[in-house]
């Protein structure tokens, strides 16, 4: 079955930086039925089409195994690349591909994660007070000593804070860099649903060749228009 969130790793990721950052919806309106989206199918559809994209599950990483030359990935797999990588394998990260033309800063989805205190909780000045002591520029450190992840920070890669870290980790470096040019997701309680259509349209036609880009496209985009009207 299609996983309606993988495709924030792939199509909605490369239809931020090919639109220049746009999201499925604009004031208010599904707004993903344009070029954009149709040329991020087609191009991912001739991937599958031509074999550089496994349709399947494949055992092992099949970067570090140098069956593949490129894969599309983010600042998580920054630790598991260093600890496994074999001697002498060079690698870099770099932007997503977007069409001949694109304009710079290339944008990108940022995978943001929320913190949230409910109205309910007993204790709210305690929990404030751990919110608060989560986001400070000391744990953020921390965060990225940990993980690799890259808080959401104005300035980060400026911060002397985090100065000696970066100067140690420059491909995280690349991935702070990119934190001012990302975009989230729209701010819709159907969300998963919305996605779970796209997903099904990208298995259709991108995975499998079965409908045409620009077929799958607007008929997502119908569809989504439907779930929003119920």
């Amino acid at each position: 079955n299609p996983v309606w969130w993988h495709r924030f790793f792939d199509f909605y990721a490369m239809y931020i930086a090919a639109s220049g950052g746009r999201t499925l919806f604009a004031e208010g309106e599904v707004d993903f039925d344009n070029e954009y989206a149709i040329g991020v199918f087609r191009f991912l559809q001739k991937g599958f089409e031509k074999g550089y994209f496994p349709k399947g599950m494949l055992q092992g990483n099949q970067f570090l195994l140098e069956n593949i030359a490129i894969q599309f990935s983010g600042p998580w797999n920054i630790g598991f690349l260093k600890k496994h990588a074999p001697p002498g394998f060079e690698y870099d990260y770099a932007p997503l591909p977007v069409p001949e033309g694109t304009e710079e800063p290339i944008l990108t989805y940022s995978d943001p994660k929320n913190i949230v205190i409910f109205a309910t909780t007993k204790h709210p000045e305690e929990a404030w007070e751990f919110v608060k002591f989560l986001i400070s520029k000391e744990s953020d450190l921390k965060l990225l000593e940990f993980t690799s992840q890259i808080p959401f920070r104005k300035d980060l890669e400026i911060d002397s804070t985090y100065k000696e870290y970066f100067e140690e980790n420059p491909k995280v470096l690349k991935f702070a860099r990119q934190i001012s040019y990302t975009r989230g997701s729209d701010n819709v309680t159907q969300l998963k649903e919305i996605f779970d259509v796209i997903a099904q349209a990208f298995e259709y036609s991108v995975i499998y060749g079965m409908q045409e880009p620009r077929e799958s496209v607007m008929n997502a985009a119908e569809t989504v228009r439907r779930i929003l009207r119920r």
